[in-house]
């Protein structure tokens, strides 16, 4: 047996949920006890040594920018020589190819004038 669709009441209720009024005492209690740290103002000294340990951690960023710097410019020249190979090894593989075409036609001075002389130079 199908059951039939019977709609449901879209809301149970038909005004927004009240609103949370204010308080009427509007006075902040500070928290008293032995867990709370003193809040106390920096000496120069303290003033010191924050901007030594700054400069000390700005260095090694400098070191840290200067060997990923090399880093890349390695990885860059290393995929620019792969680039300069891959077009050297299509050019190169076209012409073997060309080559045996002709020699499979039976045009052997085509072939030989057609086949690579040596093998690309490799980077």
């Amino acid at each position: 047996m199908a059951h039939k669709f019977r709609p449901h009441p879209a809301s149970l209720q038909d005004a927004p949920p009240p609103r949370h009024t204010a308080t009427v005492a509007g006075k902040v209690d500070l928290l008293s006890g032995p867990n709370l740290p003193q809040v106390r103002t920096p000496s120069e000294l303290d003033i010191y040594n924050a901007i030594n340990d700054v400069s000390q951690k700005l260095v090694q960023l400098s070191k840290n920018q200067q060997v990923l710097e090399a880093k890349i410019d390695y990885i860059s020249t290393r995929l620019d020589a792969v680039n300069a190979n891959v077009i050297m090894t299509a050019q190169y593989l076209s012409r073997l190819g060309w080559s045996t075409q002709w020699l499979i036609a039976g045009d052997m001075d085509a072939s030989s004038e057609t086949l690579p002389k040596h093998m690309p130079h490799w980077q």
